[in-house]
């Protein structure tokens, strides 16, 4: 800095001592003594227009940031946190959040994940779920899993994350389907139950629902009129077992008693784990199916289209992975007994 100090100072010497000089002169006697061009001019401009040649205080190039001790520090402040954006770090260090994002790529081995949805377990399911998995693996390993699951479709689809966000040019002329999710306190939904086994995929129950399937639907429309046959078609030879999950209404006595007398073998309460969702393909099934329905849908006008677009997207399902995903069921039991999931 004392060495351009230096130069300005000789420079607005030689100014004063030769005012009749143009500002051309001026640049090209000191370019001939070896001075920048740019630099010259810059300062001419200043000395004209009679203001101080002296730097301000803060001007310039920023201070490094990229320093050992501040590495650290940034460091320390974005490990194992989340809430926190990289923008509050950044007007802490006082430099850019794309600097910020550099150090973080560059000078660190932190990374940002996207989180991963996992049940909120119980300390008792816990617990039990690595002995119960255990024991079904012990006793079905054998055996094709047969499962049945069912799950609700709602006329609008706020609860998928992929569709809160929407793109346009001009906010105040797109479409208000577009801009808003509309949802009602209580929106219409239909009930759509499946089975599957390594051998396909049964024929869907699709209906408007209330609340939660009971105990007569199941049995009646979901067991007797769909699952028994399934079974008869795909599994003639009993090799296999169903597992349904815990709701009230697929271990309710009646449902018990009908398929003890078909003699359909199927997983005890005692050792069928809660919410181990890991262990089950068929949530992923539901996951898969849900996306396409969604897709690019911001409100389904009546049940009838929602209907519609389930029966559509079950024809296009990829039967292959379906099948694959469930011939793992047995290696998703061992992941979730040896603590790997």
């Amino acid at each position: 800095m004392a060495k351009y100090d230096a130069i300005k100072k000789i420079l607005y010497n030689f100014c004063k001592k030769n005012p009749n000089l143009k500002k051309n002169q001026v640049v090209d006697h000191f370019e001939k003594l070896g001075f920048k061009q740019r630099s010259i001019y810059r300062w001419l401009e200043l000395i004209y227009e009679k203001k101080s040649l002296k730097r301000k205080v803060g001007s310039g190039r920023p201070a490094k940031i990229a320093t050992k001790t501040n590495i650290e520090i940034i460091k320390k402040k974005m490990t194992k946190t989340f809430g926190i954006s990289q923008r509050p770090v950044a007007k802490e260090m006082k430099c850019h959040q794309s600097y910020i994002c550099k150090i973080l790529k560059k000078k660190t081995n932190v990374v940002c994940y996207k989180k991963i949805k996992k049940p909120k377990m119980t300390a008792s399911q816990k617990i039990l779920a690595v002995p119960k998995c255990r024991k079904m693996y012990e006793k079905f390993k054998n055996l094709d899993f047969v499962m049945d699951d069912e799950s609700y479709f709602t006329l609008n689809n706020s609860i998928n994350s992929f569709n809160k966000h929407f793109y346009s040019s001009n906010r105040k002329k797109t479409h208000e389907s577009l801009k808003y999710n509309y949802q009602k306190k209580f929106d219409e939904k239909l009930l759509v139950w499946i089975c599957m086994s390594p051998k396909g995929v049964g024929i869907p129950l699709i209906k408007k629902a209330g609340m939660a399937i009971n105990k007569q639907t199941y049995l009646d429309e979901c067991i007797k009129q769909r699952l028994l046959p399934f079974l008869k078609k795909n599994h003639p030879h009993g090799h296999y077992v169903f597992w349904p999950d815990l709701a009230s209404a697929h271990y309710a006595k009646d449902v018990q008693k009908f398929l003890k007398e078909k003699n359909i073998r199927y997983v005890p309460r005692s050792i069928n784990p809660a919410n181990v969702p890991k262990a089950r393909p068929i949530e992923d099934f539901w996951a898969n199916l849900k996306r396409k329905v969604y897709q690019g849908v911001t409100q389904f006008q009546n049940l009838e289209e929602l209907k519609d677009k389930i029966i559509s997207c079950l024809k296009n399902i990829d039967l292959k992975s379906v099948q694959a995903h469930m011939r793992a069921t047995s290696k998703r039991l061992i992941n979730v007994w040896k603590n790997r999931e």
